[in-house]
């Protein structure tokens, strides 16, 4: 894990401004591919919190759902931007971010999701059945995330659900 730490200058200039020179939070780096609404892709690293208040690992999809956060940080090629998550349609990261769909008794369903822009993407979704069948529709409209976590090989894409236009299961024969 790569925390970030402030730079001599971003400390000095925290002083300059009136901050207390230890006053920071510590973030962790997480490599990833940000696709933004105008259709855009960038290639960089999204910021994470070391761990929640309780001591459990904190996500990028931690960062994505918090109501209190609208832009988040991403740099890329050493240049440090703010994006704004109503504008991103999907991040796909480098690995599960801690995510991973090994969930006792998961049963694993293959969808393909339609993008506004016109874009297709073959992922898992994965869930507990319950009661007795399960559904796409059921574990999609149940869900109380904006970004929805499907996984493709071993990646975790978390996608926009307002930049969906149709999810379509994929049947196995």
């Amino acid at each position: 894990m790569e925390l970030h730490e402030p730079s001599d200058r971003q400390a000095a200039e925290d002083v300059a401004a009136g901050w207390p020179g230890s006053f920071w939070i510590p973030k962790r780096r997480v490599a990833a591919r940000v696709e933004l609404a105008d259709g855009t892709t960038l290639d960089g690293v999204l910021y994470a919190d070391v761990q929640h208040v309780d001591g459990t690992p904190a996500t990028i999809g931690d960062r994505l759902e918090d109501p209190l956060v609208r832009f988040l940080p991403f740099e890329s090629e050493n240049q440090l931007c703010l994006l704004h998550k109503a504008s991103i349609v999907s991040v796909e990261l480098a690995d599960d971010d801690g995510q991973s769909p090994a969930v006792p008794h998961a049963v694993e369903l293959r969808v393909v999701v339609r993008f506004v822009q016109g874009r297709q993407l073959t992922a898992s979704l994965f869930a507990t059945p319950w009661p007795l069948r399960l559904r796409v529709s059921d574990l999609l409209n149940s869900s109380p995330y904006q970004f929805l976590r499907f996984f493709r090989d071993d990646r975790l894409m978390l996608v926009n659900r307002d930049y969906v236009v149709a999810i379509t299961e994929v049947r196995r024969v």
